[in-house]
């Protein structure tokens, strides 16, 4: 049977050769801390560590009895070897699930309990970028990194193309992608990404997402960027500009986590609601930040990832709701006060008079 690299696997896989890239360990030449960053991205240019499909491309070798490195002394298997170009693999013949493999992640890597699928553990990603890249309590030496721990991105070899930095520029968008209302807005955005060129197929109602999942997005979404872009847009005070760092913004939404936990059951109605608008609020910036943040060539990379998902925008705008209930509480005021930041993109694809209620 052909190898088998499952998604749920490959994902835990791939970030863990993310945190040992991103954290490369030194020998303590100067008796001191040391953190490297480095990009393993680079889009323009399709530098992946493997693709996710890579094990169709395997042909078989042989089935051979062999010994494995870091295993009981002794212990040896009968595995079926696969290659492609230099990339070998050594898997069970009933199962395919990989035990041995040399330089598809560039070295040798071993898996003791195979590759079937897994859950990936999701405190994996509570340290990223590592707080000793960060220039805060980092490291004592720290080698391409900013000071928020993320790589530092030279724009040589990386520019923008000229169709991206016009439409970063257009401040009014065109009439085709422009509403008369706010529900009216949402629904014509909406068919542009469900038919769009690298979108089609992978959007998911606003519902389909909790808040969480879509902070997880934009997260994600806010390591991809292209930090010209955000230039263009601070440089002119565009609401599609980014209000924070990414540090401010996670703290900002543990604490908002945090007011609405703290709704008693008394306040069952407006925590259903308040929890809305907090969703409602994150698909808009979520989706802004997409397509107004990214690269045409890392649209289209995103486009290659199977179970990504995009969220459609909600049609349902809270600005009349939490103008009548702002004011009842810390929680009701952390909500609405970030919708009415997340949902901008009606001061520009919107068609409303100054005036109208959205």
């Amino acid at each position: 049977m052909q190898p088998v690299f499952t998604n749920a696997f490959a994902q835990k896989f791939v970030k863990d050769q993310m945190c040992q890239q991103k954290r490369c360990a030194f020998p303590p030449f100067f008796l001191t801390d040391h953190s490297l960053v480095t990009n393993l991205f680079s889009f323009n240019r399709c530098r992946y560590p493997v693709q996710f499909n890579w094990t169709n491309n395997l042909k078989y070798i042989a089935r051979e009895k062999i010994g494995i490195e870091f295993m009981e002394p002794g212990r040896k298997e009968i595995l079926d070897h696969w290659a492609f170009g230099p990339h070998h693999v050594w898997s069970l013949p009933a199962t395919g699930e990989i035990h041995r493999m040399w330089q598809p992640f560039n070295g040798l890597e071993i898996f003791p309990q195979g590759t079937s699928n897994q859950t990936a553990d999701p405190d994996l990603f509570k340290d990223i970028p590592p707080a000793l890249c960060k220039k805060k309590g980092g490291a004592t030496m720290r080698i391409k990194c900013d000071d928020n721990g993320f790589p530092v991105v030279k724009s040589k070899g990386e520019s923008i193309q000229e169709r991206d930095m016009k439409r970063a520029k257009t401040k009014r968008p065109r009439d085709a992608y422009r509403g008369d209302d706010f529900f009216d807005m949402s629904n014509t955005l909406n068919r542009w990404m469900e038919n769009g060129k690298h979108t089609a197929g992978k959007m998911k109602s606003c519902k389909a997402f909790t808040a969480q999942e879509l902070q997880k997005l934009q997260a994600f979404l806010y390591l991809l960027r292209h930090a010209d872009f955000d230039g263009v847009y601070q440089n002119t005070n565009d609401n599609r500009r980014l209000r924070k760092d990414i540090d401010e913004l996670m703290l900002d939404w543990n604490q908002t986590r945090g007011y609405l936990k703290s709704l008693s059951s008394d306040d069952g109605n407006d925590k259903s609601l308040l929890e809305s608008i907090h969703r409602d609020g994150h698909c808009h910036e979520a989706l802004m930040w997409f397509v107004h943040h990214l690269t045409e060539d890392v649209k289209a990379a995103l486009a290659d990832i199977p179970d990504l998902a995009l969220p459609l925008l909600s049609p349902t705008s809270h600005i009349a709701q939490c103008d009548a209930i702002k004011s009842k509480s810390k929680a009701h005021a952390r909500v609405c006060g970030a919708y009415e930041e997340q949902v901008t993109c009606a001061s520009c694809h919107s068609n409303a008079v100054p005036g109208h209620n959205f």
